[in-house]
């Protein structure tokens, strides 16, 4: 069995632009892999369900990744190089219940669109540089 990159290992790239084609990847696990590059445009045309990539170099913004991805119940981006802000569109995805966004760089406020996330029963924006407060709306839910 093939083991994991150590931290000594070399980063390397995923060409995540091979998986565009492929019309039922529900399932993205590429977490724990010293992955570098930027998240494409094109999963947002993809039927993802749960998206795990957690704990790579991932560096860009999250603005197109997702904008599409109305099916999204986990999106584990944490512990990455990520930058900008959550978007708007995050409050379309109203299946979403795991939302990891944190230790990267993202910034701006925290969106009231997140507001709209009903189902929503873990987030994790913890050690990025968001601005304000905390929105009422999740810090009254049970379970977050």
């Amino acid at each position: 069995m093939p083991s994991r990159p150590s931290q000594k290992q070399k980063n390397f790239r995923v060409n995540f632009n091979l998986m565009c084609n492929v019309s039922s990847l529900q399932v993205f696990d590429l977490s724990e892999n010293i992955i570098t590059g930027t998240l494409p445009s094109c999963f947002s045309s993809l039927p993802l369900v749960h998206v795990y990539l957690s704990q790579n170099k991932l560096q860009g913004s999250l603005e197109d990744a997702f904008h599409n991805s109305f099916e999204l119940i986990t999106l584990d981006l944490s512990h990455n190089q990520l930058t900008s802000n959550i978007s708007e569109w995050i409050g379309e995805v109203s299946h979403m219940s795991f939302l990891l966004l944190g230790y990267n760089n993202l910034e701006g406020r925290i969106p009231i669109q997140l507001c709209k996330l009903e189902k929503l029963s873990f987030i994790d924006l913890s050690h990025d540089k968001f601005s304000g407060h905390i929105l009422p709306c999740l810090r009254f839910r049970s379970g977050i």
